[in-house]
């Protein structure tokens, strides 16, 4: 019998008298997690046997489960019989967060932009601390939009505020027509402004009734005739 440290004599046989064959296998191989990136956590275990940096010395044969992560990346996880020497690379994935923007009403168009990754329907992909510009817009709704610094997955639910027009139509069809809303700009002889503001509003015509009155807008838009 022979030995080797750190091998020991698996077994010998003799080829026709030309010398002895010997055999052997390791009695503590090591096993060295190698990560990428090079500061992710390496994490080894085999019962009764201590991890050293990222390695471990095992008898032959042993299960050795390790378990790579760094925040922000997906975490590997396995079990690897060890039976040699042997450095094992591991290269760890950046994780994907969700962003998505339910919006109100559910038929309102979403844009999200972020640098290098593309919107698929309300939602996007992206890595963490990746900032996404969202945009919610709608016909006859007042526009919402705003940033997120995506750090896990997110819904983000957005209710637009109406913004129904009314229109006054005057006969005779030069008359002036005087719409005012705080925070809001006639134009012409209209104004947009959300459901629910109070409109004043005047129709006027040198040798004719002045008609005047307030208004609470509703959701829907409205045309008014006035003589």
């Amino acid at each position: 019998r022979s030995t080797l440290f750190p091998y020991t004599t698996l077994f010998r046989s003799r080829d026709g008298g030309n010398g002895a064959l010997l055999y052997y296998k390791l009695v503590n191989p090591s096993l060295v997690i190698v990560p990428t990136p090079s500061d992710a956590v390496v994490t080894l275990t085999a019962g009764g046997y201590t991890q050293t940096g990222n390695g471990i010395c095992v008898p032959y044969g042993t299960g050795v489960t390790y378990s790579v992560a760094k925040p922000n990346y997906n975490t590997v996880t396995d079990t690897i019989m060890v039976t040699e020497d042997r450095a094992l690379p591991i290269t760890l994935t950046e994780s994907l967060y969700t962003f998505t923007v339910n919006p109100t009403p559910n038929d309102a168009t979403v844009v999200l932009t972020a640098s290098g990754y593309s919107q698929t329907g309300n939602s996007i992909k992206v890595r963490a601390n990746t900032t996404v510009t969202w945009t919610v817009a709608r016909s006859g709704w007042a526009t919402k939009y705003g940033t997120e610094t995506i750090t896990a997955d997110r819904t983000l639910p957005v209710q637009l505020d109406s913004t129904p027009t009314l229109i006054i139509n005057p006969t005779p069809a030069d008359a002036t027509v005087t719409l005012t809303a705080p925070g809001y700009t006639q134009s012409g002889n209209s104004i947009q402004v959300r459901g629910g503001t109070t409109v004043t509003w005047s129709v006027t015509k040198s040798g004719y009734i002045t008609q005047s009155g307030t208004y609470v807008m509703q959701d829907a838009s409205e045309t008014w005739y006035k003589t």
